[in-house]
């Protein structure tokens, strides 16, 4: 008897992972709240066309590899952060590719670097919280040794900053939300 139990526990937990994988991918996509575009269409969305991170004078802080004729980006990630101990707002650039979370708000960005013709360099991508996603951009610009970073969305409006983000070793454990 016990054996049947466990099997039909067993098939619950792949029929429930069966059911969350299938709301899960079919939340993706026009209708539901989100654009259906993601951060490549992003660029499209907004008119701009990619551009290489190293290009930027925030390229340095950004992971790109100094002192080439054409600077790189560096092989690894490069993490930012708002603190070097207990952050609120920490990202992850790579490759020209910056993810940007804000654990206590359940904030998040993902986008691509690139330009609109006319404008300054920026991140075109997507935000919102858990799941439901609108197109935004992200400024970032050179401060000191870090950069500061202002998210807007499709129409401007600022949902995030302008906040000091400063690299650190790694990703770590956010701070308390208070």
């Amino acid at each position: 008897m016990r054996t049947l139990w466990r099997r039909l526990a067993a098939g619950r937990v792949w029929i429930a992972g069966l059911v969350w994988l299938s709301t899960g991918l079919g939340g993706c996509g026009p209708g539901v709240g989100g654009t259906g575009t993601g951060e490549a269409d992003a660029l499209a969305y907004f008119g701009a066309s990619a551009l290489s991170i190293c290009s930027a004078d925030v390229g340095a802080v950004l992971g790109c590899t100094p002192g080439t004729a054409t600077p790189q980006p560096g092989p690894t990630p490069v993490h930012l952060a708002d603190a070097t101990v207990g952050p609120q707002v920490q990202a992850r650039v790579q490759d020209g590719a910056m993810a940007l979370t804000v654990p206590c708000t359940g904030l998040s960005f993902r986008g691509e670097w690139g330009q609109v013709a006319g404008q300054a360099a920026r991140y075109f991508g997507s935000t919102g919280p858990e799941g439901v996603l609108v197109p935004a951009t992200l400024e970032v610009q050179a401060s000191g040794t870090g950069v500061r970073v202002l998210l807007r969305d499709a129409q401007g409006a600022a949902l995030l900053g302008p906040t000091l983000l400063q690299a650190v070793p790694a990703a770590t454990v956010p701070g308390a939300c208070g």
